[in-house]
């Protein structure tokens, strides 16, 4: 039995994640939601503006990336919240890439050309 490992967790070591992921939602989507509705060109630049801040806080002051859930970095912002903040900037990302990539595959001409024949046949 001594030659078993197992992972220890301590007792609120998860549910940081929770709480974090609560917080950055309610601050970050609407700012997201409000750029990308009006200021649409600048979403991407401030997303990897933030991703590169977060990712050089977490770098810079830390040695331990995925062991600083408590550990404040800012006297109200842990660094669990500087983590939930970069991951759902490369969340936003990489569903904005993917938006851009469908939205550009459906426009292209030799697509419609293909899907107005398919309609033609299906009409006779």
């Amino acid at each position: 039995m001594n030659n078993l490992r197992f992972n220890y967790f301590e007792p609120l070591g998860i549910s940081y994640s929770i709480s974090a992921e609560l917080w950055v939602g309610i601050i970050l989507f609407p700012v997201v939601y409000v750029i990308k509705k009006y200021l649409h060109q600048l979403l991407m630049p401030f997303l990897i503006i933030l991703t590169l801040f977060t990712f050089l806080k977490i770098t810079n002051d830390t040695t331990n990336f995925m062991n600083i859930h408590y550990d404040k970095a800012y006297p109200f912002i842990t660094y669990g919240i500087i983590r939930c903040i970069l991951d759902y900037c490369l969340g936003i990302m990489a569903y904005l890439i993917y938006e851009q990539q469908n939205s550009n595959y459906f426009s292209n001409s030799h697509t419609y050309t293909l899907l107005s024949i398919i309609q033609e046949n299906r009409i006779q």
